[in-house]
């Protein structure tokens, strides 16, 4: 019986079927924890974007530093979707000189993967850089403008 134990095949593919499913389980928990954790910093960078920009235009209309910062607030928190990465004055700044408003923003996100603690979770963050353009304010009663330049690459370097 010893010897049929040992070299009797049948049942195998179900020990290398369980044994596949599990590690399927675990790739597929690691995919979707990479995938979230990508959407996340995705949808930061965009209300990074957005702020910056903003805080700049307001910068350049106003030539308010904390103006440009309460601009930048605004617009960052209504492009989250969470309310966990708000960003604070502390995480905008703004180059008087130049005009440029420089918005940071980290959060977090739950993890999945092997999770043995009740919270797992992996830093995100995003940055973003504005600037318009447009060096001081326009003559008093005209509106503020924005230069819009679009370039091709006709060369065949791509």
């Amino acid at each position: 019986t010893m010897q049929r134990f040992f070299f009797d095949e049948s049942g195998s593919i179900s020990l290398m079927t369980a044994t596949e499913m599990v590690l399927f389980l675990i790739l597929a928990t690691l995919v979707l924890d990479v995938g979230h954790a990508y959407q996340k910093q995705s949808r930061m960078s965009f209300a990074a974007d957005t702020a910056a920009l903003s805080g700049a235009i307001s910068f350049t209309q106003l030539q308010d530093e904390a103006a440009a910062k309460a601009a930048a607030q605004k617009y960052y928190a209504a492009n989250i979707v969470s309310s966990e990465s708000l960003i604070t004055a502390s995480d905008v700044t703004v180059d008087t000189a130049t005009g440029k408003v420089t918005v940071a923003t980290a959060a977090e996100t739950q993890t999945h993967f092997l999770q043995v603690q009740p919270s797992v979770r992996t830093p995100v963050r995003a940055a973003a850089i504005g600037g318009t353009g447009v060096s001081g304010t326009p003559p008093p009663g005209d509106k503020p403008f924005m230069e819009v330049a679009l370039v091709l690459d006709v060369t065949t370097s791509m």
